[in-house]
């Protein structure tokens, strides 16, 4: 069992010592840091200075200690941090507030980022050597008047120490500090007189400024004031300088909605209406209601009129109008002039006259599918039934009949034209125009397909001018045409020697030694195969073509226009030059480049030996065929050409810009 002597000892002038080498440790619980997060809370009446030792970390790694002195009075704290250290970053900021002479210390992170920090800290007090006065430890300021054994201002002699030991008129000197916090009595009763109607609560001249109470009600000698929410509910027989407090808080009207009171204040408008004005007397307080309205029917109302003429409302709200000539009421007849509607049936001394069910039933409607709706206008409106192209109506009035019949001519029918007609013609059917026409019949039985027209590929139509015209077939050299009415054939029949199967057999065609891309030349008599230039090789028109070939790996030549290896070839913008890569050798793919040695596409169109063509990227670095460059307009200054193969081998393209030239 731990013992206090083991750790602690008296020292000269009655101070307490740590002996054997003990120290002291604090672990308490830690508090949360978030905004204005109040650490510690002391009364500036026991304690008037305390030392903090406060540890905080965020982490494992971010961790800080703080010194921190305050000092306070009752309305003001001083607050000092005289020792600091931390790792990484400083995480919070101590500051003090006194609110009622309570001290606060609060800490508040020095970033958002340190919000949740976790602080624990170890404290000495210093008590308060000179006691608070009531003036400085509560709100309360009366102290004018003598009482108890105290000195006054809750000092520390000759005071009550219960509020028991306290009679008579109390003044706030007579109670002691032990018996009020700041600001309030200290209570943990019911305050309560020690004589029956005898002692007030404040004065004439020292009043309670207010009064705030969580219970219900307040009793008042017998009478009793409640409280329902916001609402306060006096008690019956309630008086207002001597008069009841009563009235109608509802006005009923017959057939209309309630007016009611919104609250005591609340104001009840009269509204004058048609006929109706309102005076009211402030004096005598009064409110008079006068008709104004003159007789004769009019918008004010009916105060006279034609006898036997019954009234009526023209609107809601409205005053009773007369309804005129058309509706009279002689005691035993009702006389209607024009018609009676009635959604049910009509009754007549206890019968129906005529009922919904008594009705006929009848369309309103007529309904033709894609055409427009024939709507009737009226209970006696007529539908009149109109006989179209190839139809006839009849009617039988008297047996209530409609008969429809059909009687279409040929004419009348809408591919079928006839223009006039003669005996013995019949309808023919035309496509150019969809139509039936009438015409002749050729054969006597229907006709027969015929052709009109005969048309052969780049001649001449033959056509018949007459249905009976006649075409004839001539024959032409090498051919004969032999004809069999018997059989109704024509034979047409080749009778020139066998021609030639191919070019080379042709008798002006001279062809030796024939290799891919070669042309046809014609030499003035005869079309010879050329070898010298190929296709490719003039694909494109060009200003010059020229003809590379190789240095082994070293370098590119032109040898059929400029000299040396790796010439500088010059160019003029907004024309074409061709490259013939004929002989340049399949290890050296041709390029053009910019002169920073990126590949310059624009304007390139490759075409190969069997044709083929190429543009832009897909033009470079080819071995064979032939290049053109379409130079754009505009451009100048320094390309160059370069096998992609070997660095070496690549030479300058000047290209100068033609209106400079």
């Amino acid at each position: 069992m731990l013992k206090f002597t083991d750790f602690f000892k008296q020292s000269p002038q009655n101070k307490l010592s740590l002996k054997n080498n003990t120290q002291l440790a604090y672990k308490g619980a830690w508090i949360q840091v978030y905004p204005d997060t109040v650490i510690d809370r002391w009364y500036v009446g026991d304690y008037s200075s305390a030392n903090y030792t406060i540890t905080v970390e965020f982490d494992s790694n971010k961790k800080e200690v703080l010194q921190v002195l305050i000092v306070a009075r009752p309305d003001q704290a001083s607050v000092t941090v005289f020792g600091r250290t931390s790792i990484d970053d400083s995480l919070v900021n101590i500051t003090a507030t006194v609110n009622d002479s309570y001290v606060d210390v609060i800490a508040n992170a020095t970033d958002t980022t340190f919000i949740g920090s976790k602080l624990i800290f170890y404290a000495m007090y210093a008590e308060t050597i000179t006691p608070l006065t009531i003036s400085e430890a509560t709100s309360f300021v009366d102290s004018t008047v003598d009482g108890g054994g105290g000195t006054g201002g809750g000092g520390t002699g000759g005071g009550a120490t219960s509020f028991s030991e306290l009679s008579g008129q109390i003044s706030l000197g007579q109670i002691p500090n032990t018996l009020i916090t700041p600001a309030k009595l200290n209570l943990s009763a019911s305050l309560l007189p020690t004589t029956d109607v005898t002692y007030d609560l404040g004065s004439a001249s020292y009043r309670w400024k207010d009064l705030y109470l969580s219970g219900s009600s307040i009793n008042l000698g017998s009478a009793t004031i409640t409280a329902t929410g916001s609402a306060i509910n006096l008690p019956a027989g309630t008086t207002i300088n001597g008069s009841s407090v009563s009235g109608f808080s509802t006005v009923a009207v017959s057939g209309q909605s309630n007016v009611e009171a919104d609250g005591s204040g609340d104001t009840l408008t009269f509204v004058a209406g048609p006929g109706i004005a309102i005076t009211t007397s402030a004096g005598t307080d009064t409110v008079t209601i006068t008709n104004t309205g003159s007789g004769g029917g009019g918008a004010s109302g009916v105060s006279s009129g034609t006898a036997t003429r019954l009234a009526y409302y023209a609107s809601t709200g409205s005053v009773v109008q007369d309804s005129g000539a058309n509706l009279t009421w002689s005691g035993t007849t009702l006389a209607v002039t024009g018609s009676i509607s009635a959604s049910v049936g009509i009754t007549v001394n206890g019968s129906n006259v005529l009922t919904a069910a008594s009705l006929p039933n009848t369309f309103s409607t007529v309904s033709v599918a894609g055409q427009s709706n024939v709507v009737a206008d009226s209970s006696s409106d007529t539908l009149t039934l109109i006989a179209g192209t190839g139809m006839s109506i009849t009617t039988s009035a008297s047996g209530d009949s409609v008969t429809f019949n059909s009687d279409p001519s040929l004419t009348e029918l809408s591919d079928v034209t006839i223009t006039s007609p003669t005996d013995g013609q019949v309808l023919k059917y035309s496509s150019a125009t969809s139509q039936w026409i009438n015409g002749t019949d050729l054969t006597g039985a229907g006709g027969s397909n015929t052709f009109s027209t005969i048309s052969v590929s780049g001649q001449d139509n033959v056509v018949a001018e007459t249905t009976s015209d006649t075409v004839t077939l001539v024959s032409g050299s090498g051919i004969t045409i032999t004809t069999d009415a018997t059989t109704d054939s024509i034979t047409i029949t080749n009778t020139a020697s066998s021609g030639a199967t191919s070019l080379d057999g042709l008798s002006d065609v001279v062809i030796s030694s024939v290799a891919t891309g070669q042309i046809l030349l014609y030499t003035g008599s005869n079309f010879v195969n050329y070898s010298t230039r190929l296709l490719h090789q003039f694909a494109y028109p060009a200003i010059t073509v020229l003809d590379v070939t190789a240095q082994g790996a070293l370098a590119y030549l032109f040898n059929n226009q400029y000299s040396g290896n790796n010439p500088t070839i010059y160019a003029i913008s907004g024309t074409t030059i061709a490259f013939n890569l004929t002989n340049v050798g399949a290890t050296h793919p041709f390029l053009i480049q910019t002169s920073g040695g990126s590949n310059y596409n624009t304007g390139l169109i490759h075409v190969a030996v069997n044709g083929t063509v190429s543009t832009g990227t897909n033009a470079q670095a080819q071995t064979t065929g032939t290049l053109y460059w379409q130079i754009p307009v505009g451009t100048t200054g320094n390309y160059r050409y370069q096998c992609s193969n070997h660095a070496g081998m690549n030479g300058v393209i000047t290209i100068k810009d033609i209106s400079a030239i």
